[in-house]
Parts: structure tokens; C-alpha cells; sequence
């Protein structure tokens, strides 16, 4: 009985050491799937360890030839993993459990998101979108190619036109926001412009919709494009539909979100014959204001202090004023000189989330380029007082990046009085620029909610379009 009794007790105690020798394993190669601000992302890294030291490299799921992102620094005490990429500000904290899962949090640029890895690759997280339209559709859709007015390249994009094609019905050509942007907007998961042609449709009108320059389909570049340049991108799209004679009956406008509400007015100043414009999440005063204000938002719908919302809204002042008297060139020098003495002033919690490096060299060209100086000196006045067609204009009372309220009186302002007659401006109560019902209202929670555009505003849509 001893006997057997000193053998079962070596036995677990074999077990309890192997156990501890396993769990403290981290060698080889480990899967992991995160949702960040609603984007679903996968990460590969591989462990490796020669005597005392390891090493781990970051790599690419779906390319097992990618030699992978070496880390600056890993550390391992016991079961608890950490690594860092100060070339992507990336910090990663986890433990290895029973499971043989280590659970940790992935940190970049202040953003935090749950990441555990695995030994074998898992499913991607389904992020829910309940509001994307999925074939087959109740209605006619078709991809084509068409040529920009001026420049030697195509876009891709997809006319959508109602089930009963016998009647006058409208249609509306989208134009997106900043950034390259598809033909939905689609922006962390979310398909703004597939779920607002979806419901257009359903109702009676067409709609027309198209790839951003350098994006999908649509030839050309993005990068070193200026505001005028976006504009006349919508101009092609809107002239490809007008010129049609199968359309030529039809009354045609415009409906821009957020900077492509810029392009829509720019456009229909030039051509009286557009029908109707819906501005988005528009601006209606200057681009320098839309900045400025956006600046000092998104830091306190951040959770900063007002003391670093002030300084963030005065390093992005200091860096208009420059370039409102200098050309590149010389704003360049004197930028770099400014963002460094700026960030010297920075108060506290004003660097969280980046480096010096990363402060300088994201925000040197930020403003300094074709685009940035035209769109700093543009000025809805220059435009709305001009425009004599009916306008709706739907700003959400939370957005930061337009802000609601003195876009919205700009658009009350400056509106013509032949456009006042028949026009509308919504400012709308709890909504985020995406024109989502939010509760933070900052810009990581657009992804995390799972509305894509709030369903009044839809209806807000149909019914303007209808009464014209």
C-alpha cells in the first residue's frame, strides 16, 4: 500500500511538473483574431527562443512566404508574454493559460482590443452589419465603366434603378467623403452607400454610385489629388448618367457625405440642371472652421481634457496660419519648426498614444499639399448663396468632424432664396457624422455600433426626394 501510495504521489507530481513545463511553452507558431474599432483583423506570430532568448516575429495569415515584422522586444517571465513594434506603436500583454491560449490586450496608437492566439487559426469574428442589403435584390443593378471628363482614366461603378422603370423616377449620384473610399463608403465595416441606394430603390429611385480615383475599379491616384480634382470626379459621374438619352427625361441631383457634400455644391454651381442636392453630414461655413472645430471635438468627445483639446485645436490653427502665407516649400521648413515646439507645449495626456516621431511626421504634410490648401480656403458662401435648386441638409447633433450645429446654420444662412423655398436642414438629435444613433459619439465607436445609418434618416431622404 505505501508502495503504491509513493508511486501514485510520483506520478502527479510528474504530471503537476510537466503540466507547469507545458504551460510556460511558447514557442512556435500562434494564431489570433481581434475586432478592432468593428473591423475584424487576424494576426500570425511565431516564437522562437535560442538558449535564453526569444524572438517573435509578426506575420502575414494568408502569405506563409512573408518573412513577418520582427519585434523590438519581447519578454517572458513565467506564463506572461510581452512584445512591441515601436514602428507601429504596437504593445502586446498576455498569459499563457491551462488552455494553452494566451489571452492578452493589443494596444496600438491608444486603441486597445482583446487579442488571444491559439496553436491553430481561427475563424475570423463576424462583425454584425444588420442593416447590408445581400442578393438577389428587388431591383436592377449594373456594374459599368465610364471615362473622367478630363483625365485619361475610367471608374468603376454600379447604377441602381428601381423595379418599375416605366415612370419618371429620380436618381441620385453619391459622392464620398475623405479618404479612398469604394462605391459604398464603406468605412470600419460599414456600407453607408449600398444601404442608402438599397433603400432608394425600394422606393422608387435610382441612383448611381462609383469607386473613388485609385480605389477598386476606378483608374488614376488618389494621393496628391486636389479638392478640385475629387469635384470633377463627381462631375464625371453626374455627366456619364445626364448624357444618357434614357435619362434624359429624368430629374438628376446629387447627394455627397461629409467632403463629397463639397464636391455636390462645387458641381452644381457649374451646372444649374442638376435637379436637387442632399448634403450629408455637410459643411456649410469654411473648411478652415470645419478643421478647427473638428480639432478641439474629437479630443473631448475622446475624453481629454479641455486644456488638451485647446492645444490640439491650436497646433492645426498654427500649422493654417502658415500655409495661408507660404508657399509648400517654404511652409514645410517652418511646419516642422512649429509641430516641435508644439509638442514641447503639449500638456498632459497630450502625447498619450505617440511618440515624437509619430506626432512630427504624421502631421508635417497633414495640411501642406494641394488638397489641404484647398480645402482650408474653401467656403460653402462661395457656393449655396449661387445654388438655386432644392437642398436638404442632415447633420447628426453629435458629430464632431462636421459639426452639427454651425453647419447647419451656415446651410440656414446662406441658402438662396429661390433653394430656401423648397429646401431642409435637419439637425438630428444623438447622431454621429455617420448619422448612427451613438452613445460615446467618438470616432472608435463608429465600428463598434452595429446600425450603419440611423432609420429616420432614410425616411428623411425618401420623403424630400418625393415631394420634389
Amino acid at each position: 500500500m505505501l508502495r503504491h501510495f509513493i508511486f501514485t504521489c510520483l506520478l502527479s507530481l510528474l504530471f503537476f511538473i510537466n503540466s507547469r513545463a507545458q504551460s510556460t511553452s511558447f514557442e512556435g507558431t500562434w494564431h489570433g483574431t481581434m475586432v478592432v474599432i468593428g473591423q475584424s483583423h487576424e494576426l500570425l506570430i511565431d516564437i522562437s527562443k535560442n538558449k535564453k532568448k526569444y524572438t517573435l516575429k509578426m506575420l502575414n495569415p494568408d502569405d506563409s512566404t512573408s518573412l513577418g515584422i520582427a519585434v523590438d522586444k519581447v519578454t517572458v517571465k513565467g506564463n506572461n508574454l510581452y512584445f512591441e513594434v515601436s514602428s507601429l506603436n504596437v504593445t502586446y500583454s498576455g498569459v499563457l493559460s491551462e488552455k494553452q491560449v494566451i489571452e492578452g490586450e493589443f494596444q496600438q496608437y491608444g486603441l486597445k482590443a482583446t487579442l488571444n492566439f491559439h496553436k491553430e487559426r481561427q475563424e475570423k469574428i463576424v462583425v454584425k452589419r444588420p442593416q447590408e442589403p445581400l442578393p438577389p435584390f428587388d431591383y436592377y443593378t449594373k456594374d459599368v465603366l465610364f471615362s473622367h471628363i478630363s483625365e485619361s482614366f475610367d471608374f468603376g461603378g454600379t447604377l441602381v434603378l428601381p423595379k418599375d422603370t416605366t415612370t419618371n423616377f429620380p436618381i441620385v449620384v453619391f459622392s464620398s467623403g475623405s479618404g479612398p473610399q469604394d462605391r459604398n463608403e464603406e468605412i470600419l465595416g460599414h456600407k453607408l452607400f449600398l444601404v442608402v441606394a438599397d433603400h432608394l430603390a425600394k422606393n422608387g429611385i435610382g441612383s448611381f454610385r462609383f469607386d473613388d480615383r485609385g480605389v477598386g475599379e476606378s483608374g488614376g491616384k488618389f494621393e496628391g489629388t486636389s479638392l478640385t480634382g475629387f469635384a470633377s470626379d463627381l462631375e464625371s459621374a453626374y455627366l456619364y448618367i445626364a448624357q444618357q438619352d434614357r435619362f434624359k427625361s429624368h430629374p438628376i441631383g446629387l447627394l455627397g457625405h461629409s467632403e463629397g457634400s463639397m464636391h455636390a455644391q462645387m458641381v452644381a454651381k457649374n451646372h444649374p440642371e442638376v435637379a436637387f442636392i442632399i448634403s450629408l453630414a455637410g459643411p456649410g461655413e469654411t473648411g478652415r472652421k470645419v478643421i478647427e472645430d473638428q480639432q478641439y471635438l474629437i479630443m473631448i468627445y475622446d475624453g481629454k481634457s479641455e486644456e488638451v483639446a485647446l492645444w490640439n485645436k491650436a497646433t492645426f490653427s498654427g500649422m493654417l496660419d502658415i500655409i495661408d502665407v507660404h508657399d509648400q516649400r517654404e511652409a514645410q521648413k517652418l511646419i516642422a519648426e512649429f509641430l516641435n515646439n508644439q509638442w514641447e507645449k503639449a500638456p498632459k495626456g497630450g502625447r498619450d498614444g505617440q511618440t515624437k516621431v509619430t506626432f512630427m511626421t504624421g502631421l508635417a504634410s497633414f495640411l501642406n499639399n494641394d488638397f489641404g490648401r484647398e480645402f482650408s480656403i474653401w467656403d460653402a458662401s462661395n457656393y449655396l448663396p449661387y445654388i438655386n435648386v432644392p437642398i436638404l441638409s442632415i447633420i447628426g447633433e453629435k458629430d464632431f468632424q462636421v459639426p452639427g450645429e454651425s453647419n447647419s446654420k451656415g446651410f440656414e444662412k446662406l441658402l438662396s432664396d429661390r433653394s430656401r423655398e423648397k429646401s431642409e436642414i435637419h439637425l438630428l438629435e444623438g447622431l454621429n457624422h455617420l448619422l448612427q444613433k451613438c452613445d460615446k459619439c467618438n470616432f472608435i465607436e463608429y465600428g463598434e455600433l452595429e446600425e450603419t445609418i440611423h432609420p429616420p434618416v432614410l425616411d428623411i431622404i425618401v420623403k424630400f426626394i418625393q415631394k420634389l
